[in-house]
């Protein structure tokens, strides 16, 4: 069962962001993760979680010192399996390389960041952490180029507290139409809480492509959700 379930292309994907939380990232920036590609990878499925069909996403903040190491890392959504969530830590703290964060002297400090891994078994119920959303204005902004890549940041309700634009679209109209419509529209179940103490955080990714009416153009203004 082990051979079988491992040839079938086994999905464990990291999907990552730089964090908000805290730290000494300031005006300089938070911590950059320079090797997000080899983070997790599809070998690293734990071999009791393949027998076991075990899977979901799990989120985790990571502690960055000044010189870019791992110093720690805390799970804030939990996939409820003990292996998957202890896997998630262990494999970001060993592999994870970064550039610090700055402050606004552009010295580096202490930083944190947030990324979530999707443990998922072809076969079984999707487990991801990427959400597609179609998003229709009145009128796509002027110099919208390509769909909007931002980070969300949910607190245990599963409401947005915090959006963060990761690749914009070329308009600045509607990276913050696509926030705003976040904010007011998008959620998630409520993450399942890790176990022990500490608050419940879920990372999601959010991948948002503008359109309008047909027969509407380009706007000129700022932009508004339908």
């Amino acid at each position: 069962m082990i051979l079988i379930l491992t040839a079938a292309a086994l999905a464990v994907t990291a999907q990552t962001a730089p964090g908000a939380a805290g730290g000494g990232a300031a005006a300089g920036g938070a911590p950059e993760l320079l090797n997000e590609a080899v983070v997790y990878l599809a070998g690293d499925y734990p071999t009791e979680s393949l027998v076991r069909e075990e899977q979901g996403i799990v989120s985790v903040v990571l502690d960055v010192s000044p010189k870019g190491a791992v110093t720690g890392c805390r799970v804030t959504e939990s996939s409820g399996w003990a292996r998957l969530d202890w896997a998630s830590c262990a494999l970001a703290r060993k592999r994870s390389r970064f550039k610090p964060a700055q402050d606004a002297a552009g010295q580096p400090v202490t930083g944190q960041y947030r990324m979530a891994a999707a443990w998922w078994l072809p076969g079984l119920a999707l487990q991801t952490a990427q959400l597609d959303v179609p998003m229709q204005l009145s009128r796509v902004p002027q110099g919208y180029r390509q769909p909007v890549a931002a980070r969300l940041i949910f607190n245990a309700e599963g409401h947005v507290t915090d959006c963060t634009v990761t690749t914009s679209s070329g308009s600045a109209a509607a990276d913050r139409a696509v926030c705003a419509y976040s904010r007011q529209a998008v959620t998630i179940a409520p993450p399942r809480p890790p176990a022990g103490s500490g608050g419940t955080v879920a990372v999601r990714y959010l991948k948002a492509a503008l359109f309008a009416p047909t027969g509407q153009s380009a706007s000129t203004g700022t932009a508004g959700g339908s």
